[in-house]
């Protein structure tokens, strides 16, 4: 049940690198920002979940949001079109990531399938970095430190987002993603002295206000998810004893 999951977060990770290797950032960040309506139309068909049409005009609005943030910057230049062809791919491997982690929540608990996608993700990734001749001697002591707060920080939040997938609609989950983009940007403000002009802020309150607008209406429509799995760590507990 995990091994799609973990395929498909391979895929990501392997593709977006790439990418960004051959276009910008902030072209790699708009194209990802095309996820929420992909997962819409997955959802819809998937899992009969209801996408109304003031949700796809908000999402619009959001995805417009994050193009303002990241291209008022001045810095998008132009990449070619093998690295946004990658970047693409990226988003469709992602948003296949999060189909996969939805249909894997419904028979296993959180924990039990975050540890196992990552143990197929790593057998996928060593397959890659293998066959891709990538150097993989051991990084100077310095980066220990840098490592392990990449693996702790990103990693809890895909923890957090396989256990909301038991609990909250797909397109929601898809759409809260593009605060992503516009969070970076905050932070390198906030810890890198990186300018921030009236028009990336004009684009974050866009992004902002969006968003609430659809998560309001979501938990107005459906306070529980319909269908929503248990609480799957309990009962796997009960299970063993018995």
């Amino acid at each position: 049940m995990s091994a799609p999951g973990g395929i498909w977060f391979a895929f990501n990770v392997a593709t977006f690198f790439v990418a960004v290797h051959h276009t910008t950032i902030a072209n790699a960040m708009v194209i990802s920002a095309l996820q929420p309506v992909t997962l819409m139309l997955l959802s819809s068909r998937l899992f009969g979940e209801h996408v109304r049409r003031a949700d796809l005009a908000l999402t619009a609005f959001a995805i417009a949001g994050v193009a303002v943030v990241v291209f008022a910057r001045g810095t998008a230049g132009s990449g070619d079109r093998f690295g946004d062809a990658l970047a693409f791919c990226s988003m469709l491997g992602y948003a296949a990531y999060y189909v996969s982690s939805k249909k894997a929540r419904t028979t296993l608990g959180t924990l039990e399938y975050q540890t196992s996608l990552t143990l197929v993700a790593v057998a996928v990734l060593g397959i890659v970095m293998v066959a891709s001749r990538q150097d993989l001697s051991a990084p100077r002591t310095s980066s220990w430190g840098w490592a392990l707060a990449m693996v702790a920080l990103p990693g809890s939040g895909h923890l957090l987002t396989n256990f909301a997938h038991a609990h909250v609609r797909l397109g929601v989950l898809g759409v809260l993603t593009l605060f992503s983009p516009v969070g970076s940007v905050f932070l390198a403000w906030l810890l890198l002295d990186e300018g921030l002009n009236g028009w990336q802020l004009i684009g974050m309150a866009v992004v902002i206000g969006s968003l609430t607008l659809i998560v309001a209406a979501s938990t107005r429509r459906s306070p529980q998810l319909e269908g929503s799995t248990p609480d799957l760590e309990q009962s796997t507990t009960e299970d063993v004893a018995d």
